[in-house]
């Protein structure tokens, strides 16, 4: 891993991956669980129209109060930003804020909404930097917290692409981007069995039945 890679990459401390891998983890089985017990409505016509949408459901429901561990290190904010009711989620702490978003290719950034833009303007300290090329690129100064994108897909069951993507001040550009892929394929391997984890995934399935039988 390069050096400007591991400078982004220690903003976001290991414990705090650990425990972002650990609700993406629990959201995808959550929606292979989901999928499994409802194998026909693969069949319809209108799969494509929810499948995403469920998907990121049982991934950001986890942030809610009534979900979240007390214990979850980053500060949770969770806002309207559209006349049209969409919902959005916002981590952060004192270095960063970090909103999480599916993604199409590892590279590629999410659309450039006026929120996601407003929080990118933060970001034109390190686009200067990687503009006229200067050296030091942990020189920059931290008087405003940067803002990443942590992008994610999804092939057949399993996460294709996860990447700590920080963009430009106009969502144009990625001006970083580190693959955590790796790193999460190796938290997986260490905490699949565990009884939390299992119990949460569980929690999600039902939570996602629900929405498929309109309980909620």
């Amino acid at each position: 891993m390069r050096d400007e890679e591991l400078f982004y990459l220690n903003l976001i401390p290991t414990d705090v991956r650990k425990k972002l891998y650990q609700i993406l983890y629990v959201g995808v089985e959550a929606y292979n669980g989901v999928l499994n017990e409802n194998p026909q409505i693969k069949n319809s016509k209108f799969f494509t129209n929810i499948k995403t949408r469920l998907l990121t459901f049982l991934i950001f429901r986890q942030f809610e109060e009534d979900q979240l561990s007390k214990e979850f290190p980053l500060k949770v904010d969770i806002d309207k930003v559209n006349n049209f009711g969409y919902t959005a989620l916002m981590l952060s702490n004192k270095k960063i804020r970090l909103s999480l978003s599916k993604t199409s290719k590892g590279s590629k950034l999410p659309n450039d909404s006026k929120y996601r833009i407003k929080q990118s303007a933060n970001n034109s300290k390190y686009e200067n930097q990687i503009r006229f090329n200067l050296d030091g690129i942990g020189n920059t100064t931290e008087e405003s917290p940067t803002y990443f994108i942590l992008g994610f897909g999804v092939s057949g069951k399993d996460l294709r692409h996860l990447n700590l993507l920080m963009p430009d001040t106009k969502m144009k550009l990625t001006l970083a981007n580190v693959d955590l892929l790796q790193e999460y394929n190796s938290w997986i391997v260490n905490n699949d069995e565990d009884e939390y984890v299992e119990k949460q995934i569980t929690s999600m399935k039902q939570e996602g039945m629900r929405i498929l039988t309109n309980e909620r």
